[in-house]
């Protein structure tokens, strides 16, 4: 009797057997949380260069480049940013887009005025799995990033309202010619 009373008052035993059964449950949700933040960095990274390449698209246009030359401008930023490109690139000129391994470019009508172009740069990428793929068959997780930017009239007239000022104003009846350009204010 003395043995089971001592083994009742003796905790050290139950306190082992918690810590076994949890250690695997926080080691792999420590693992998760590490693939999740892998996952994010790896995201961020494809959005970069998708901004950046169609940035370099609407340049392209902007310096009255065609619209093959402007999407091969896009794709090339891509490359140089990090997507891998195919050995050639494969431009549709019926839908405007070029396909470049991990980066297809698109001439799409503007978001804020249908009439402007605008460059349409999707980055697709398959990103391994560092510690999902013990829970899962799969050995990579495909994420893409997308940006759009827009070739609009450039404004001649800039004006940035800093502290309730109020940007541009005029009195009488003026008037102002902007021939081929557009005027912007930051305020309401």
């Amino acid at each position: 009797m003395t043995h089971r009373s001592a083994l009742r008052r003796n905790r050290r035993g139950a306190i082992a057997l918690i810590a076994g059964i949890a250690a695997p449950v926080l080691l792999m949700s420590v693992a998760l949380g590490v693939e999740v933040a892998h996952w994010a960095v790896a995201r961020s990274d494809m959005q970069r260069m998708a901004d950046l390449a169609a940035l370099a698209g609407v340049q392209g246009m902007a310096s009255n480049d065609s619209l093959q030359q402007s999407a091969n401008a896009a794709a090339n930023v891509a490359e140089l940013n990090g997507a891998a490109g195919a050995a050639t690139r494969i431009w549709d000129a019926t839908a405007l887009a070029l396909s470049d391994n991990q980066a297809a470019v698109t001439i799409v009508s503007g978001l804020h005025n249908s009439a402007d172009p605008a460059v349409k740069v999707v980055i697709t990428e398959a990103v391994p799995l560092l510690f999902a793929g013990l829970i899962s068959s799969a050995t990579s997780v495909q994420l893409n990033a997308v940006a759009i930017a827009e070739l609009g009239p450039q404004p001649c007239i800039l004006s940035l309202g800093t502290n309730g000022s109020s940007g541009i104003s005029a009195s009488g009846t003026p008037v102002v010619n902007l021939n081929g350009c557009s005027g912007y204010s930051d305020n309401n």
